[in-house]
C-alpha cells in the first residue's frame, strides 16, 4: 500500500503505461435528486460532461467511450448541446449494455468494445485531477487490479481502473443479479487508492454539491 501511494505522488514521472488502455465516461444518470440534468451544470467554464470527457482525453491513450441510456444526434446523449462531444471521433457513444441496470451496464458496454483495462468516470465528478485518473490507471496496470478508492461506506466504483480480466467479472456480476459494482470491487481485491485527496472525488448530487463558482445551466426550450 505505501508503494502505491509513493506512485501516485511521482506518476508523471512513473507513468508508462505499456500496453494501450480505453475511458469511459458515464453519463446516463437520471439527476432524480439534483432535480434537472446535471450534465450540463457549467464548473470552471464547461459543463460537467464536457469537463469529464476533456480529462479522459487528456490521460487516455486509447478510445474515449461516452456511456447513456438516450443518444441524440449519433454522437451524444439527447438534450445536450456541447458541440465538442457531438464531432465524429471525439467520443465513442454507446448505450447501456445491458440497459436497466445502472453504471454496470455502461461498465459492460464500454468494456464490449474494448479488449484493455479501462479507466471509468462518472461525469458528476468535477474536481477530479487527470494526474489522479493517470495515477490510478499506472497502478492498476502495473499489478493487473481494480484501483478504486476506499472510505468509511465503502468502494467508489466510478472513479476507478479496471483490468481487462475484469470484463467477464462484470458479466458474471450481471448473470447472478448484482446490479452494484462496488460490490464487484470487493470481490476482486481492488487496490485502495490512497493518492489524493477526499475532495477530488466528491460527486454532485444536489445543487448545493456544485463547486464555487458553478451554475446550472439554463435549460434550452
Amino acid at each position: 500500500m505505501r508503494a502505491d501511494r509513493a506512485a501516485g505522488r511521482r506518476i508523471e514521472a512513473l507513468f508508462d503505461v505499456g500496453a494501450p488502455f480505453h475511458s469511459v465516461v458515464l453519463a446516463g444518470g437520471r439527476s432524480r435528486r439534483f432535480g434537472s440534468d446535471k450534465r450540463r451544470v457549467v464548473v470552471s467554464g464547461t459543463t460537467l460532461l464536457s469537463g469529464a470527457v476533456a480529462k479522459l482525453r487528456e490521460v487516455t491513450p486509447g478510445t474515449v467511450f461516452g456511456v447513456c441510456a438516450t443518444l441524440g444526434g449519433g454522437f451524444a446523449p439527447a438534450g445536450t448541446d456541447d458541440g465538442d462531444l457531438r464531432r465524429p471521433g471525439s467520443v465513442v457513444w454507446l448505450a447501456d449494455d445491458p440497459k436497466g441496470c445502472g453504471p454496470v451496464g455502461g461498465i459492460l458496454a464500454a468494456f464490449s468494445r474494448c479488449r484493455s483495462g479501462l479507466l471509468v468516470l462518472a461525469c458528476d465528478v468535477p474536481v477530479i485531477a487527470p494526474s489522479t485518473l493517470r495515477a490510478m490507471a499506472a497502478i492498476g496496470i502495473r499489478r493487473n487490479r481494480a484501483v478504486a478508492r476506499l472510505t468509511k461506506r465503502g468502494w467508489e466504483p466510478l472513479v476507478a481502473f479496471y483490468p481487462a480480466w475484469m470484463a467477464r467479472e462484470f458479466r458474471a456480476a450481471y448473470r447472478s443479479g448484482i446490479r452494484a459494482p462496488h460490490v464487484v470491487l470487493e470481490r476482486c481485491g481492488a487496490i485502495r487508492y490512497e493518492g489524493a485527496a477526499a475532495r477530488e472525488f466528491a460527486n454532485v448530487n444536489r445543487t448545493g454539491d456544485i463547486p464555487d463558482g458553478g451554475t446550472p445551466r439554463p435549460r434550452i426550450r
